[in-house]
């Protein structure tokens, strides 16, 4: 019924085309229908308010971007839905990265998931591994405390969970492609 409304309102003020896309997508994902529902009454509440008078206004121009963002909507919205394990490792990382005996398997023992998994969720969500997302936080963290001076880059290393100073400095230059003095120097 609402979505007739809808298709019925939006048809005055669209192309035909544009109908039938919104149409075809809406039968794929009930996010469509959603989003198709509000655009729809949004057109509606426009037309009661007087702002498109039965003029040729071609809406398909606002439509079609809306439609593209609508997957990455429907992807960020099924993945912290379908997969609050994601959320999980994400807080579980956040707080224990810091360690330096962390690993793969350490968070998935801790967090009772296998490490496949982990590490999918990981390469799903960041588009990398888990090795390298542990990197990330760590030299996220380490660019902070960089903006001290009182601390040396030894005491950063260990603060933020290197056992090793120099491997440091090589994952950091990695990241970054400078060194942690370079970057210090033009902060």
């Amino acid at each position: 019924m609402a979505l007739n409304y809808c298709v019925n309102t939006l048809g005055i003020y669209m192309r035909q085309e544009a109908v039938l896309t919104i149409m075809e997508l809406n039968f794929k994902c009930p996010m469509y229908t959603f989003i198709f529902l509000i655009f729809g009454v949004f057109i509606a509440i426009l037309v009661s308010c007087g702002y498109i008078l039965n003029q040729n206004i071609q809406v398909f121009e606002i439509v079609e971007p809306t439609i593209e963002v609508v997957p990455f909507l429907h992807e960020d919205i099924t993945s912290s839905v379908l997969e609050p394990n994601t959320d999980k490792i994400e807080n579980y990382l956040a707080t224990n990265y810091k360690d330096y005996l962390i690993n793969l398997t350490s968070v998935a023992q801790d967090l009772g998931l296998t490490e496949r998994k982990v590490s999918a969720l990981i390469k799903k969500r960041y588009n990398h591994s888990f090795r390298q997302h542990l990197n990330f936080l760590r030299i996220a963290e380490a660019k902070r405390l960089l903006h001290s001076p009182d601390l040396q880059i030894k005491e950063i290393s260990y603060e933020i969970g290197y056992e090793n100073q120099v491997h440091f400095l090589r994952v950091f230059k990695s990241v970054l492609g400078i060194t942690p003095t370079e970057f210090r120097k033009f902060k």
